[in-house]
């Protein structure tokens, strides 16, 4: 009897046995492998193949060695995944190198993909397996075989004997180039790229699993992985048929396609196909895609196992009828890959750049690369294009396995439905579409239904039931994800939708957001750490807002109260906040609002050392108080004070003197020479001033803040304690370091009694008194209240902020005077490369570290 041994993992023959042929192939190529064996099998030929024979247990390398070592003759299966085997060119090579003439035949060549011959592969004659009918291939297998067995001749060297029954396979094995007998699946991508893993528990699901739904954001990829499902493994069903399920009143004429596929009558109900799909005893596969409700598949989950429904889907819940897979949207690394091999000259840093403002969509991803791919578009042009017009761009480009369908028209028949049957849910769609695309608490809208205007939305947050009600309508229909407290939309359907407001409507969503914020956040923000988390959590959709919201149209407006904080102290303002809330949302030309946002967020990020992004927003807010309220009402002046300290931080004090000039101008023209608004404009002056080295000049300004403020709170107000701090900090630079301690130590006082014992004011009081005892001589007192101070900004703050590096700085003088040397320059290296990070090369807090480090170097080195 021929014998042939095909290898995958496999069996060593016995220990005299030897074989004519040993089968080589890559793991990926397994079904032709396993149809090669069937063939030789029906040919007469005894075959060992891996799906069939080896059990747990098997040591395969073992296998291997037993293969190479007794078989006559090697057949590689080569493919594009073969020449990359180290396993497979062992295989061919140990053949190769036995008969390298090919006088013996001793390596056939079976290809089964169109790929390169690498190397001396290319020297041996192969056979193509691929674009051929089933039965040309199995001619040409058989005749390959036989003819090197038997050096050119059909007839065998020995009688062969009676064909043996057939082992382990029971059913016929699909030609593995060849498509099931009924089937009906739309073409699969020219080019998948990634998933393997999501297919990889696809495949796990469903052979587990009798149904499987993909769910997910509407152009995610749920159905092209289930196309590329349905391609890879069509070999292991009899039938695989498609059903578009998003209408739920076609499924059934579709099921009835499928039983004319079958041989059934025309007009067969679905209950006759189910039956013939079960009596026919073969294995099959139903394909859902897009459905919309669970009801729609439920008739058709197998009733044995041999059948098998998978399920795409916007909507969540379907584990009454079996399992779920969520499909994310692609990993970076995938939409790189995919754009860097559709478009020519595509740079990594430009491909990461379109993937971020497509958020990673599988469906944006490809039509941005089938616009460039098509046109000619450079990347980085497309890019740009893409940062400043996102809402015009997703209209372009096409993909040609689905046409008429871009980002721009992927949602609308889900917010159709949302229209109609949940319009409160819709509304809630059109506020998130103009956050920023993190996650949203839900609490900035629940139970806040004064601010949301008079329609479905405001009706809903009143009411717990119809709130829970409507923020599950958005995330049923596939357009928002929700955790415990938050909701989340992704980037291109907050776009889509923003492209779909009317002018009029987008006004008003601005609006309420502006307010909704402005309402939610703390106004408190100078060393304040309590409000910080709320800050936090809500500055991306701050920055959202405020971005998609122009500046109004010049005119006067009633003024609010511009919470900007001066020294911890608020600048003046007409109304405050929570009190204008009372009276209902603002009109749509919310320019007090925007003003006082801006300024808060600017605020927010200069306490948190980031005075570069605070700038921006404060020269803003600036400019539109100026224009509604004119250059001397009260808010400009409390803006200029705070846009002067953020220029003060970034070490531009020349520009911030004559805004200061102008803010105590107003302040004292609004407030009178003697309120206390005019010692935060006094003490803000008197700092830019000690910043110019105008020290003295200073003087007289603190001097008078003080006074101002002794005359409105009484003695152990934190006012005062800040006036106190201010004018200990002056008489230091002033060299009078004896007369600023008692300063120092009352102002240290108050803010203990204030504030609880981790607050920034009490870091920065006692960094202040470290300071001034290092000037009087007592460094070994300074040291450990320096090394407090550092801890507490360190827990306060980042370890990153410009503060830890002011408290590092200061640190490192007084080791440096105890003589720790060693240490000082560690010290100062740490906190430079903090101020190099927080600040511009040129600022003057980095310039100081500088000359601060190499002075600690010459004196470490001695």
């Amino acid at each position: 009897m021929d014998t042939a041994l095909v290898y995958g993992g496999g069996v060593a023959a016995g220990r005299d046995e030897q074989w004519d042929f040993f089968v080589s192939y890559a793991r990926a190529d397994e079904a032709w492998a396993v149809w090669v064996a069937w063939v030789l099998e029906e040919a007469g030929f005894r075959v060992l193949v891996q799906a069939w024979d080896v059990l747990p247990g098997t040591n395969w390398v073992a296998g291997m060695d037993a293969g190479v070592a007794r078989a006559r003759r090697t057949v590689a299966v080569l493919s594009a995944e073969y020449t990359r085997s180290m396993y497979g060119a062992a295989e061919w090579q140990a053949a190769w190198a036995a008969d390298p003439q090919g006088t013996d035949r001793r390596l056939l060549v079976l290809r089964v993909a169109e790929c390169e011959r690498p190397g001396l592969l290319g020297q041996v004659m192969s056979v193509d397996l691929f674009d051929l009918s089933e039965q040309v291939a199995r001619d040409q297998v058989v005749t390959a075989a036989r003819r090197a067995v038997t050096g050119g001749r059909g007839k065998p060297e020995v009688p062969p004997p009676f064909p043996p029954r057939p082992r382990a396979v029971t059913q016929r094995v699909t030609f593995p180039g060849q498509l099931p007998p009924v089937w009906n699946t739309p073409g699969r991508l020219a080019r998948f790229v990634g998933r393997e893993s999501q297919l990889a528990t696809l495949t796990g699901q469903l052979g587990a699993t009798a149904v499987v739904a993909l769910t997910g954001l509407g152009g995610v990829g749920k159905t092209s992985l289930a196309v590329e499902y349905a391609h890879r493994h069509a070999s292991d069903f009899d039938v695989v048929w498609w059903v578009d399920a998003q209408q739920a009143d076609t499924v059934p004429a579709q099921i009835g396609e499928l039983g004319e596929a079958l041989g059934l009558p025309v007009g067969a109900k679905p209950p006759e196909v189910c039956s013939e799909l079960r009596q026919r005893g073969g294995r099959w596969l139903l394909v859902f895609d897009n459905a919309e409700d669970v009801q729609v598949v439920r008739p058709y989950r197998p009733a044995d196992g041999r059948g098998r429904v998978l399920v795409t889907s916007r909507r969540p819940g379907w584990r009454s009828v079996g399992e779920a897979v969520e499909i994310a949207p692609l990993a970076r690394a995938e939409s790189v890959e995919l754009l860097s091999g559709r478009v020519q000259g595509l740079d990594a840093a430009t491909a990461d750049q379109i993937a971020e403002l497509l958020g990673d969509l599988a469906l944006a991803v490809e039509q941005a690369a089938a616009y460039c791919e098509q046109t000619a578009t450079p990347a980085s042009t497309f890019a740009r294009q893409l940062a400043d017009r996102l809402d015009e761009v997703i209209e372009i480009g096409e993909v040609a396995e689905r046409p008429g369908i871009t980002v721009a028209t992927l949602w609308e028949f889900s917010v159709a439905q949302l229209a109609a049957q949940t319009p409160a849910a819709l509304e809630l769609l059109e506020l998130l579409a103009f956050c920023g695309p993190e996650p949203v608490p839900v609490d900035l809208f629940a139970g806040r239904s004064i601010l949301l205007g008079d329609g479905p939305l405001a009706a809903a947050a009143a009411d717990e039931l119809a709130w829970i009600r409507t923020v599950g309508a958005l995330v049923a229909i596939g357009l928002a994800g929700r955790d415990t407290a938050t909701v989340s939309v992704h980037r291109l359907v907050q776009t889509t939708t923003r492209r779909r407001t009317s002018d009029g409507r987008r006004a008003e969503v601005l609006a309420i957001l502006l307010w909704l914020l402005l309402t939610d956040l703390p106004d408190a923000l100078l060393r304040s750490p309590q409000g910080w988390p709320r800050w936090r959590e809500l500055l991306p959709h701050v920055r959202a807002v405020l971005a998609l919201t122009p500046d109004p149209a010049p005119g006067p407006v009633g003024a609010v109260a511009v919470g900007a904080e001066t020294q911890g102290a608020e600048t003046p303002g007409a109304v405050p906040v929570g009190a204008q809330a009372a009276a209902g949302p603002p009109p749509p030309d919310a320019a007090p609002e925007l003003s006082l946002l801006c300024v808060q967020a600017g605020m927010y990020l200069r306490e948190h050392g980031r005075p570069a992004e605070a700038l921006p927003l404060l020269r803003r807010g600036l400019r539109v108080s100026e224009s509604v309220c004119g250059p001397r009402h009260s808010v400009v002046g409390g803006i200029q004070n705070s846009l002067a300290l953020v220029l003060l931080d970034l070490g531009r004090a020349q520009e911030a003197l004559p805004l200061l000039r102008r803010a105590l101008a107003v302040a004292e023209a609004v407030h009178g020479p003697r309120d206390p608004r005019v010692a935060i404009a006094l003490v803000s002056l008197g700092g830019a001033l000690q910043d110019l080295d105008r020290a003295a000049e200073s003087l007289p300004l603190y001097e008078r803040a003080l006074a101002i403020d002794e005359a409105a709170y009484p003695p152990h107000h934190p006012e005062i304690g800040t006036d106190l701090n201010n004018m200990g900090i002056l008489l230091q630079k002033l060299g009078r370091h004896q007369e600023s301690l008692p300063l120092i130590e009352r102002a240290l006082a108050i803010a203990e009694a204030a504030h609880p014992a981790d607050h920034p004011e009490i870091a920065s009081r006692l960094n202040n008194l470290a300071w001034t005892l290092q000037h009087l001589g007592r460094p070994e007192d300074a040291l450990p209240l320096y090394q407090r101070a550092l801890s507490l900004a360190e827990t306060v703050y980042s370890p990153g902020h410009p503060v830890v590096a002011r408290r590092l700085s200061n640190l490192a003088l007084t080791e440096r005077t105890l003589g720790r040397t060693g240490q000082a320059v560690r010290t100062l290296r740490r906190a430079l490369a903090i101020a190099e990070g927080a600040y511009p090369p040129d600022h003057p807090d980095v310039a100081i570290l500088r000359r601060n480090l190499e002075a600690a170097r010459d004196a470490d080195r001695g």
